[in-house]
């Protein structure tokens, strides 16, 4: 198995994880990588954490997938653009970017996003 990586996301000194090509999401332990099903083979681009039972995987397709503390679930997102960013500013508001000015945010923990901007105040 070849993957590409594109982001890691450190929790603490025994946590962190690591999402790239394929849908591969994989946790360090502490000890040793290991593979976590995404159930999806969308490239992630990046991954951020809150803490060590919330985290976000965004990618390509629209593709944001939430983890719960257990697994990672597909959330619906309501674009087909490709995600690059992701950023956790607490519990329920997270921001993700992407191609073309992609733009979206959430303020129910990523229940719903809403596309908030396409260039953002941008030069054209």
């Amino acid at each position: 198995l070849t993957v590409s990586f594109n982001g890691v996301a450190a929790v603490s000194g025994n946590l962190a994880w690591a999402v790239g090509s394929g849908g591969v999401i994989c946790r360090y332990n502490g000890t040793a990588w290991e593979a976590v099903d995404t159930g999806t083979t969308v490239d992630f681009n990046a991954v951020a954490f809150l803490n060590a039972n919330l985290g976000f995987a965004v990618g390509a397709r629209g593709t944001i997938c939430r983890y719960n503390g257990t697994a990672w679930v597909p959330l619906n997102t309501g674009t087909t653009g490709t995600f690059r960013n992701v950023a956790i500013v607490d519990a329920s508001t997270i921001y993700a970017s992407g191609d073309n000015g992609l733009f979206c945010v959430s303020r129910d923990g990523g229940d719903t996003w809403e596309e908030i901007s396409r260039n953002p105040g941008l030069p054209k």
